[in-house]
């Protein structure tokens, strides 16, 4: 393994050190402007695989064709939110919320579910305040929050906890890394997001792998280690944790990413 940290010079050594040029299977690094490096050099030579673990700009998937991304792009995310909306809530009213100054996200949601003929009133939204946020609430209503924007989704989470009404509440991957989010509103609202990285105690692989890393290191998982499990496993055995689609001209992103939401404070996967 090699340790380039953050440090795009010590990346563009290692690439230009040829000792890369061997590898069949590349992974990271982790930060999207380094990983770029690497993709300059190898992001065309399709015998071998570089995987972003991490990242969900499809900058690099879209531009290489020997990419893979194992986070799925936001276009997948809200596909797999929207699908399921339409499969549980399809005469529910749908409410989209975002700044005002994010307007692509939205109109995005907006035209992907106009195709399946279904209307989404979206909203963007300049205040996070309650009374500002109330008058847009209804009795019962599905919400989509397309933002990674800590700050206005703790904001927004909160606003709509204090209300009196009833409402289901989608977001993105992101959230879940977001440690200024009161996990008891997270369940009361009910709030939803498509993680393919979630830890499954009911899942035999999950276990295992659980098992093993405590008999080898006598202590819990570090942050990353469940990922890097998961796409080792993915790329260098018969258990396939993800499906990747190709994208047109380029790589392949993830769309694996069951919605999880969280039961008795731990994230469970959406049944």
């Amino acid at each position: 393994s090699f340790d380039t940290n953050r440090d795009s010079l010590k990346t563009r050594k290692l690439v230009a050190s040829g000792d890369l040029n061997d590898m069949d299977i590349i992974i990271g690094p982790l930060y999207t402007s380094n990983f770029r490096i690497v993709c300059n050099r190898y992001g065309n030579d399709t015998s071998k695989v570089l995987i972003s673990p991490l990242s969900q700009n499809t900058y690099n998937v879209r531009k290489y064709p020997a990419v893979y991304q194992v986070a799925p792009s936001f276009q997948i995310q809200i596909k797999i939110i929207k699908d399921y909306i339409l499969e549980h809530y399809k005469d529910e009213r749908v409410l989209v919320l975002d700044s005002r100054k994010v307007k692509g996200k939205s109109s995005y949601i907006r035209n992907s579910f106009s195709k399946d003929e279904k209307f989404v009133e979206v909203v963007g939204i300049g205040s996070t305040h309650i009374d500002s946020l109330r008058p847009l609430f209804e009795k019962k209503q599905i919400v989509i929050i397309p933002s990674s924007r800590k700050a206005f989704v703790s904001k927004v989470l909160g606003s709509i906890g204090g209300m009196d009404s009833t409402s289901i509440i989608f977001g993105l991957q992101d959230w879940k890394k977001y440690d200024n989010l009161d996990i008891n509103n997270l369940m009361f609202l009910d709030v939803h997001f498509p993680d393919p990285n979630v830890f499954d105690f009911s899942d035999e692989h999950d276990v295992a792998f659980l098992r093993l890393f405590e008999q080898k290191y006598n202590t819990n998982q570090a942050r990353y280690s469940h990922i890097a499990y998961n796409i080792i496993m993915n790329f260098c055995s018969n258990s396939k944790r993800y499906k990747f689609i190709k994208i047109s001209g380029g790589g392949r992103v993830n769309s694996t990413a069951p919605l999880h939401h969280y039961i008795n404070y731990e994230l469970t996967p959406v049944n």
